[in-house]
């Protein structure tokens, strides 16, 4: 797997969440940070798609069950 530098991973950093990171930050989620940066990118691709699509209706049908009594 590919080490990134920390100017690599900031510019990812900028580029999908609008900001840079801090050191503090960078060396905490080193590892992790650039399947968490591709991750978030595949999900802000996912969630521009869905804003044409109109929710489902949900219709809640209420249930009633007889009481133990009437069960004869």
């Amino acid at each position: 797997m590919k080490q990134f530098s920390t100017a690599e991973l900031q510019q990812m950093a900028q580029a999908l969440f609008g900001r840079q990171l801090s050191e503090r930050e960078i060396q905490a989620y080193r590892g992790r940070l650039p399947t968490m940066l591709r991750t978030a990118g595949i999900i802000k691709g996912w969630e521009a798609g869905l804003r044409d699509i109109e929710p489902a209706a949900v219709h809640a049908v209420p249930v009633t069950q007889p009481k133990a009594d009437d069960a004869d």
